[in-house]
């Protein structure tokens, strides 16, 4: 019963093909041509899946909550071990049965996790036509029109359509366009710094201005006080918006006992460099790379109005110093813990940029922390 709910789930990455080929007659022109070309291309499409880093690091882990909190030592731990809030139980519990496993920390490319948020991932950006991380009343009610047509209503099938279709043709983009993605990760890899900031490392320090100028934060000036998720990305990276506001619900749930750092960096996808990206044609979102710092913090002002971003934000330098120490263009997050040091690390984003994966991070160390301070 653990993994029922989610075989249909995990089943979509390995039969992409027959589930587009079993709706072809109603796909759009898109999945329809995606479908044609990636015939005959299963055997290297999971390899190339795979290359594209989804998971990040972690000082504090399912091992560690298993060893801690798991007291009759059956793998499992229940809500009566854990000791936190019901709130950080049910953040931790991402398979939604009442019970934590190491299935709940599984970000793993092949994971069921993984499948359940690259399957939601692609429906909601289909829907989200403004791309703000937000489906309205109004995108949800045309996604429905879309799809129903006259009949005013929507049978089984086409809700299995509805909620899969998007996936597959992600995924067959994916596959079809590895080259180009590849090489815009090799970009990103080249901005970095040869060493990161590795788990269980000090953070290395920076001083940046907030968009407006009227303030500076030292990423220092939070040791001994609080944790700090960094959020590292900017406004012409789609993935980065289609997230914004889950990150926004986090900073709302928690900002009592955590520093929220929004770091904006180079933007992405410049249209005086590459041609805007369908979503952010789509949404209107056209952007040159900014020259100079006054013109960054302005991109960032309007970053920040669009997606209501209510948490601390501050600009990187023209000079990108602290995006390529950190490797954090296009988007990236970390957590620091309260003495400084990397507590949990993304994977590259965009495909490793996974809030739910951090926030379990967080729950964790926060917990670690607790019990720290108990045994002092």
């Amino acid at each position: 019963m653990k993994r029922s709910h989610g075989i249909i789930l995990a089943a979509v990455a390995t039969t992409s093909g027959l589930l587009t080929a079993a709706m072809a007659g109603r796909a759009s022109e898109e999945g329809s041509k995606a479908s044609q070309a990636a015939t005959g291309a299963a055997g290297s499409n999971a390899e190339r899946h795979a290359a594209l880093i989804r998971t990040g690091e972690s000082s504090v882990d399912w091992k560690w909550l298993v060893e801690e909190h798991d007291e009759d030592r059956d793998k499992t731990v229940t809500r009566s071990e854990f000791p936190g809030t019901a709130g950080d139980f049910a953040r931790l519990d991402r398979t939604w049965d009442g019970v934590l496993t190491v299935e709940d920390f599984d970000w793993s490319t092949d994971g069921q996790l993984c499948q359940q948020k690259e399957t939601t991932f692609a429906l909601f950006k289909s829907v989200d036509t403004s791309s703000d991380g937000r489906v309205s009343t109004e995108e949800w009610q045309a996604l429905f029109a879309r799809i129903a047509s006259e009949k005013g209503y929507l049978n089984e099938e086409e809700l299995e359509e509805l909620i899969y279709l998007p996936r597959v043709v992600k995924t067959q983009s994916e596959q079809l366009n590895f080259a180009s993605i590849a090489s815009f990760l090799d970009d990103a890899n080249a901005k970095f710094n040869s060493e990161l900031p590795r788990v269980g490392e000090q953070a290395p320090d920076f001083e940046l201005r907030s968009a407006d100028g009227l303030t500076t934060v030292r990423l220092s000036s939070f040791r001994g006080k609080k944790p700090v998720v960094l959020i590292f990305g900017c406004f012409s990276c789609g993935n980065y918006r289609t997230y914004s506001e889950s990150l926004e619900e986090m900073y709302r749930r928690r900002k009592d006992d955590v520093e929220f750092l929004r770091v904006y960096v180079r933007e992405a996808h410049p249209t005086d460099h590459t041609r805007p990206t369908s979503t952010n044609a789509k949404a209107g979102i056209l952007i040159k790379q900014p020259v100079t710092l006054e013109d960054r913090c302005s991109v960032a002002g309007q970053c920040s109005a669009a997606l209501n971003i209510q948490g601390p934000l501050v600009v990187d330098e023209i000079d990108n110093r602290v995006g390529r120490a950190w490797g954090g263009w296009p988007d990236r997050l970390y957590i620091i813990d309260r003495d400084g040091r990397v507590a949990y690390r993304g994977g590259p984003g965009p495909f490793g940029f996974n809030p739910r994966e951090m926030e379990q991070s967080l729950v964790l160390l926060m917990e670690q922390e607790k019990g720290d301070l108990k045994s002092k």
